[in-house]
């Protein structure tokens, strides 16, 4: 009887780590960023590729930061989105969360490193100047992997301001696998 509880707590256990949601997750995502110039899914240059954090804090807060990387001929750029969320946990295995975070562009030329054109010295005043965005995401976990589906949308206002107006034609996307731990 000892052995047959043993094999069904053992079960029970590892059912309820196969959907449960997870503390700390790592990836790569791929991120479409739908600015008015761009007039094209088929233009590369439209796409960022990085990596993607998640630290979900509670079962209804995480906190995201997914990194892009990109290249000209002379400069490297270092996209972050970072995010506070609410987590709605659907279903076992669904969580959905909408929440609202920044972006900052990192740059590095020969002058070495900016945010947003500006010397890096300043990120303290650059960054109340960064644009805002709303963030809604969707994202399956199933045992040790996660894929995530999220749609960010810019708002016209910054930290100074704070003008919540959503720019919905600047709607950017993005997909992410990821590696769950704990």
């Amino acid at each position: 009887m000892k052995k047959l509880t043993a094999v069904f707590v053992l079960l029970m256990a590892f059912s309820a780590a196969l959907f449960a949601t997870p503390v700390l997750q790592v990836g790569g995502t791929v991120f479409y960023d739908n600015v008015p110039t761009n007039d094209s899914y088929k233009d590369i240059s439209s796409y960022g590729f990085g990596a993607e954090g998640r630290v979900n804090l509670f079962d209804w807060v995480s906190f995201t930061l997914p990194v892009t990387i990109g290249f000209t001929e002379d400069t490297m750029s270092l996209g972050t989105n970072p995010s506070l969320n609410l987590n709605i946990p659907a279903a076992q295995f669904l969580d959905i969360a909408v929440g609202v975070g920044t972006r900052i562009n990192f740059m590095c030329d020969s002058d070495g490193w900016s945010v947003g054109g500006r010397d890096l010295e300043k990120f303290s005043d650059i960054f109340l100047g960064t644009g805002l965005f709303y963030r809604a995401a969707v994202t399956f976990n199933v045992g040790f992997l996660g894929i995530g589906l999220a749609a960010n949308v810019p708002c016209e206002g910054t930290f100074d301001d704070l003008d919540f107006t959503p720019d919905w034609e600047a709607t950017g996307i993005s997909a992410s696998v990821l590696l769950n731990f704990f």
